[in-house]
């Protein structure tokens, strides 16, 4: 990997890490809301909290993508 690639595949983490914790932050703020006011149960909120992380995961994947991209 030429030191030119390994700058832009820096940036481009330090940005997808950026974008997931915005999200997840967010996200589960808003359930904890949703939560405190009874408007989600227990099970559901466990349920999104899966889709959460899922979403983060996935988001994450597209590292996979630019590293093997020549």
């Amino acid at each position: 990997m030429g030191s030119g690639r390994g700058i832009k595949l820096g940036r481009k983490t330090i940005s997808i890490i950026k974008q997931n914790l915005t999200f997840s932050l967010g996200f589960n703020f808003f359930m904890f809301i949703f939560a405190s006011l009874a408007i989600i149960n227990m099970i559901g909120g466990a349920l999104f909290h899966q889709v959460s992380s899922l979403t983060v995961i996935l988001n994450s994947m597209r590292l996979l993508v630019i590293s093997l991209e020549k």
